[in-house]
């Protein structure tokens, strides 16, 4: 047998049908890696969430001071009274325009709470001097994906 005979590449047709069944894996596997990267988005951002939410609450009880949060367009303000009167201290948090964020509370405890402090713009979140907030349930959504975080009022703050 001679050298001359053999074959020393892939034929047209042998490349293109590996060329279709790479095609078809990569379109059944690309959706999932979207869906992945959509989670971690939206867990990333509900992680950061929390942690500014609870440096905020420790921050409060260890000052001793009573304060609100408003959500302002796309920032998480700080609300403090100052001399008698409330005025925005700080932006505590930016959110992300690419997320879509859902709080939910008890508005009728959070009307109750601002009444007894003579607070009239509407706010968010009440943080009493000790450190004790009114419970809420904050949820992060990207698409399908939502990741909440929860707080239950006591200073404890999870992400589910």
């Amino acid at each position: 047998m001679s050298l001359k005979g053999a074959r020393l590449g892939f034929t047209l047709l042998e490349l293109l049908v590996v060329l279709v069944i790479l095609t078809v894996m990569t379109s059944l596997v690309a959706p999932n890696l979207v869906g992945v990267a959509a989670n971690n988005s939206a867990n990333s951002e509900a992680h950061s969430l929390r942690k500014t939410l609870q440096r905020v609450f420790d921050q409060q009880w260890m000052s001793r001071q009573t304060s609100f949060l408003q959500v302002d367009q796309e920032q998480l303000v700080l609300w403090q009274n100052v001399t008698g009167t409330w005025r925005p201290a700080e932006v505590v948090y930016t959110f992300n325009d690419e997320l879509d964020y859902e709080l939910l509370f008890n508005k009728n405890r959070l009307s109750s709470a601002q009444k007894t402090v003579n607070m009239s713009v509407p706010m968010a979140l009440f943080v009493l001097e000790s450190g004790e907030y009114l419970p809420f349930r904050w949820r992060v959504v990207e698409g399908d994906h939502q990741v909440t975080v929860v707080g239950d009022g006591l200073n404890v703050l999870s992400v589910e």
